[in-house]
């Protein structure tokens, strides 16, 4: 977007600012000294250039309601396989048997969009958290409506009952339940 107001240092410093809306780290990434950021974010010409790269972001943006669901399924459907790799190794020479392992796969085989986190142990063991599957599973559940209406309503009551009885938990199977 052109701007004749704003040196080339201005404007990259600008376009690294609206990436992450951190005005320390784009100041350095533009080669600005972190002290330099108040200065910078005061001018009205840098302003005014955010708030049209904002605006120009905004317009472009593609997201649909189906990337929404797609990333659900992902989530949903995710497997621990696709992120670490589980294994078995012979031990040094001269010992007997073999030792587990489990070792964090490539970055570029992975899709990171969907972790959460990543710690490893004081032992060196990787532990990995995917996304809550169970939570993308509600919201796909309830974008498809995968309840009936007659199903949630024995729910319900099967829960009042649980509730509200005289202390003696009782289940009752339901079994005349209508596939989705």
């Amino acid at each position: 977007m052109p701007s004749s107001k704003l040196s080339d240092r201005q404007k990259r410093f600008c376009l690294f600012y609206v990436q992450d809306f951190n005005a320390r780290a784009a100041a350095l990434k533009a080669g600005y000294c972190p002290d330099y950021v108040y200065e910078l974010m005061n001018k009205s010409a840098v302003r005014n250039y955010i708030k049209k790269l904002k605006r120009k972001m905004t317009e472009e943006l593609i997201c649909e309601g189906i990337d929404i669901l797609k990333m659900y399924e992902s989530i949903a459907f995710s497997d621990i396989t696709g992120y670490i790799e589980f294994g078995s190794k012979k031990t040094k020479k001269g010992t007997k048997g073999s030792e587990n392992f489990i070792r964090l796969k490539n970055s570029a085989k992975v899709d990171g969009r969907i972790i959460s986190e990543i710690s490893i142990n004081s032992r060196g063991v990787p532990s990995i958290k995917l996304c809550d599957k169970y939570k993308a599973l509600e919201k796909l559940e309830k974008l498809f409506d995968l309840l009936p209406d007659t199903w949630k309503r024995k729910l319900e009551e099967e829960k009042l009952q649980l509730k509200s009885g005289d202390g003696e938990a009782v289940i009752n199977i339901i079994s005349d339940v209508p596939e989705p």
